[in-house]
């Protein structure tokens, strides 16, 4: 008996702490709304406001002040609310300038066009995007092909547009100034985008987009937090993963560009911060093209984007088709990230008098088969050209006397420099053995060293490599003299 009294008492106990633990959803208050899930109906009271939105026994999005169930169902409002009212199912603000929620299917016609109504000055986060799992309006949301914005609309709150992804048709009215974070994200069917006289555009407004042209009058942007002061940027990751994006316009008036901003009178990196994603594996991108009246940035004829006088090179567009690029002779900097990520290019020769070859500058190129780097740097900054795993030939200066931390790294036939093969040093074995070479370097160990004076070291080689490396240096010196 004493047992089964333990027993009862233990189940009491712990069904006692699962309350506690999972205490049962109040009520709604009386006044303030009602769901009715069936109908997809959601009623909002005479006494709700978004403002007290904490004060309510619902599920809701702390950060963004949002109602997961007002996901494009019906709403109505009652009309003794002093703050929003309802039309067609769409809730907005008393005065209906601000929009909170629409409901698709009403709103779009039978031509797969979209139309938020023409009072409309300020929409929301989120009120018109729904996420994946809500099949029902997401299914509704790829029959929409066109966006049609209000003259007027000021302001477009973060992911309001988010994963229309057969929308081809997307205008922004002069009046609009901001659009916020993931706002237009998804939109792989988009082929042009020109953001007119947007002002601020926010982190990952047109990520993972069908995008192969965009332009734009001016841009201003805030960072990945909002921490920036507002001026004339491109913020972090705003096309990232653009697969399409062919070209890319950048505005006279940029000023934070791929993680660079002017300070004091100089382009200067932001270390402080992760690195800037704006055009983060758009593996496609061709070209970028500077407005030549921009007093920060310039670009070249193959679309490279350089600073204003071309002493730093800033970013490659990863979708060059080019056998072998040579890099401004005036440049005295490949900066960081420059080229990494690089998908088509070849070859790649760096300028006389170069003084730093940047971190990660050459890291996941994974088409890059040779680099060519001329006297001048005399530090290889650690991770330079990690996990270029195609790079089969590398020229290293004698004025190098430092290469960092897993700037080449390899070790075994599945590392990520494991295809190195030659090194071809200006110097001599001695200056070559002085050079400080900090760890994860094992591809330097496996590869043959070229001397200037024609010696090599490859003890490391076995016999068999040996063979295949004198066979490979006689198929060269044979091909150079028929050359001739």
């Amino acid at each position: 008996m004493k047992k089964i009294l333990s027993i009862c008492m233990s189940v009491l106990l712990l069904l006692s702490c699962a309350a506690a633990a999972f205490p049962a959803v109040a009520a709604p208050r009386p006044g303030t709304w009602s769901f009715d899930a069936e109908a997809k109906v959601l009623t909002v009271g005479p006494t709700f406001d978004f403002n007290a939105i904490a004060d309510y026994d619902i599920p809701y999005d702390e950060e963004h002040f949002r109602l997961p169930l007002i996901d494009h169902c019906t709403v109505v409002v009652d009309e003794a609310n002093p703050y929003y009212k309802s039309v067609d199912g769409a809730m907005y603000s008393k005065d209906g300038k601000t929009l909170y929620s629409l409901p698709i299917a009403k709103f779009t016609d039978e031509n797969g066009t979209l139309t938020i109504p023409a009072e409309v000055e300020r929409i929301e986060d989120n009120a018109c995007s729904v996420d994946q799992m809500d099949f029902t309006y997401w299914a509704e949301m790829q029959q929409v092909k066109k966006i049609v914005l209000p003259e007027g609309l000021t302001y477009i709150g973060r992911a309001a547009f988010s994963g229309y992804r057969a929308c081809e048709d997307l205008h922004f009215p002069d009046s609009l100034k901001m659009v916020g974070p993931g706002s237009f994200s998804g939109l792989e069917s988009l082929k042009e985008l020109d953001t007119n006289c947007i002002e601020n555009i926010g982190t990952g407004a047109f990520a993972y987009g069908g995008m192969e042209t965009v332009r734009g009058d001016h841009v201003v942007a805030y960072g990945g937090e909002g921490n920036y002061a507002l001026g004339t940027i491109l913020a972090s990751a705003v096309f990232r993963e653009c697969d399409s994006l062919k070209t890319i316009y950048i505005p006279a008036t940029a000023r934070r560009v791929c993680g660079y901003e002017p300070v004091d009178g100089k382009l200067v990196y932001n270390v402080n911060q992760e690195r800037d994603e704006l055009l983060f594996h758009c593996i496609s991108l061709e070209k970028i093209v500077v407005d030549p009246a921009n007093p920060w940035y310039s670009s070249d004829e193959d679309g490279v984007l350089y600073n204003k006088d071309k002493t730093m090179l800033l970013h490659y567009p990863l979708g060059k088709e080019i056998g072998t690029y040579k890099v401004a002779d005036t440049v005295k900097s490949i900066d960081p990230y420059a080229f990494s990520f690089m998908q088509k290019t070849d070859r790649v020769i760096l300028p006389q008098n170069l003084e730093t070859v940047g971190y990660a500058a050459f890291a996941w190129c994974w088409s890059l088969k040779e680099v060519v780097i001329q006297p001048g740097p005399t530090f290889i900054e650690a991770g330079a050209f990690h996990d270029a795993y195609s790079l089969e030939k590398l020229t290293i200066p004698a004025s190098v006397t430092i290469i960092g931390d897993g700037a080449i790294i390899g070790d075994g036939a599945n590392a990520s420099n494991a295809k190195l093969s030659d090194v071809y040093f200006g110097g001599t074995k001695a200056q070559w053995n002085a050079i400080q070479v900090y760890e994860r370097n094992d591809a330097l160990k496996k590869a043959t060293i070229h001397f200037a004076d024609g010696t090599e070291n490859n003890e490391s080689l076995n016999f068999f490599q040996k063979i295949v490396q004198f066979f490979k240096n006689l198929f060269v010196q044979l091909k150079n003299l028929f050359r001739r």
